[in-house]
């Protein structure tokens, strides 16, 4: 006898998100026979060791992909009606392209649509020499291609912001069953550790690039540090292959500020949670983002948070009560923000860590997940 439905999740590629795995594990509870297939196992041993977890034996692509598609195939002959979720790269959509008792389910967290299509990229873009150019040309072009062809194979589509919604709705057209559906963080592991904040520590932490608004955090920290010669820059991150920090290690040498900023690296989460349990402020200025994940680790850990006015910031915090909006990427109202947001720290009652615990819990998520699925199906 069959069973009615069945949920087959899969990270093609991205997978070090945990949050967003744990999140799926919850769903297990929530949707009959769930099961969720890892290609590339980078994970946690509790996650691994997870009854409904399956996962290849040996590495190698071609290996992956057969062990995926055995597994694939195996719920096709077990299922009256397959649920097929896959993450970022609609690869593993292709397999049930001719499968109609497959329901296809693909989730997207990037803005491409709207940040390259609708020519925000320009003022980071006109900064570039020939050759980034060239390659910051080819990443996006790619992530559109991507993106079309999920959102074409798919039945249903999540994405974790309005501004992402309405970018794919309107530049792609997408006339499919959409729903905006945030991303939960682990609020068990991201908690204040016990040691002191550091008053004058600002934090960020995110890929090395203009588009995460670093060039006008630099100025800003150079205009603070000039003042004072006590504050301190951490930027955890590293640049990519298309955007080349140079020009950020160029900026520092000039204004002498290397032994005021700290460039970390990648870091692991451990390291994260301590980085955001002893500064005094967490700053993401942005110019493009869809729900940063970053900003509700740093308010679970009562880390204060300063980010960009872009609207998938502004949906997690619509009434403004917590978190700090940066209404321009002008490094002086950022620097006034920072100093704003020190001087309140000293004051400051609001509990961070209640906040992102009601809105973006891996419960909360994971019943509405299960619940599109559900809707899907129906």
């Amino acid at each position: 006898m069959k069973h009615e439905m069945n949920v087959l999740c899969a990270f093609p590629s991205y997978e070090n998100y945990e949050d967003r795995t744990k999140m799926l594990l919850k769903i297990e509870s929530e949707v009959l026979n769930f099961h969720l297939h890892l290609h590339n196992a980078t994970l946690e041993r509790d996650i691994i060791s997870h009854p409904a977890v399956s996962m290849p034996q040996n590495s190698g692509f071609i290996f992956k992909w057969c062990a995926l598609f055995k597994v694939y195939k195996s719920f096709q002959r077990k299922h009256s009606r397959v649920i097929l979720h896959d993450f970022f790269a609609p690869r593993l959509l292709l397999f049930s392209l001719f499968r109609p008792r497959t329901v296809k389910v693909f989730s997207l967290y990037s803005d491409t649509a709207n940040y390259f299509w609708r020519g925000r990229f320009k003022v980071d873009f006109d900064q570039l020499n020939f050759l980034e150019k060239v390659k910051f040309m080819r990443l996006y072009v790619f992530r559109t291609c991507y993106e079309l062809l999920g959102l074409w194979i798919a039945d249903g589509v999540i994405v974790n912001s309005p501004e992402i919604l309405e970018g794919i709705s309107q530049v792609y057209r997408l006339k499919k069953k959409a729903l905006v559906i945030d991303t939960s963080i682990d609020v068990k592991f991201w908690k204040p550790l016990e040691i002191e904040r550091e008053k004058k520590t600002i934090f960020f932490a995110g890929r090395l690039a203009k588009r995460k608004g670093i060039d006008t955090l630099l100025e800003s920290f150079r205009m603070l540090y000039s003042d004072d010669k006590e504050f301190k820059l951490i930027l955890a991150g590293e640049a990519s292959a298309e955007e080349p920090f140079d020009w950020g290690l160029a900026f520092l040498e000039k204004h002498s500020l290397k032994g005021a900023v700290t460039l970390t690296g990648h870091l692991n989460r451990e390291k994260m949670r301590e980085y955001f349990s002893s500064s005094a402020v967490f700053v993401l200025p942005s110019r493009q983002e869809g729900s940063p994940r970053v900003v509700k680790e740093a308010l679970s850990c009562e880390c204060p948070v300063i980010t960009s006015s872009l609207p998938g910031c502004l949906s997690l915090d619509p009434d403004r009560r917590v978190i700090n909006f940066l209404n321009d990427n002008d490094p002086i109202i950022l620097k006034r923000l920072i100093l704003k947001q020190l001087d309140e720290n000293k004051t400051n009652d609001i509990s961070y860590r209640k906040f992102v615990s009601k809105r973006f819990s891996k419960f909360q998520i994971a019943q509405a997940t299960s619940q599109f699925y559900k809707s899907l199906v129906n």
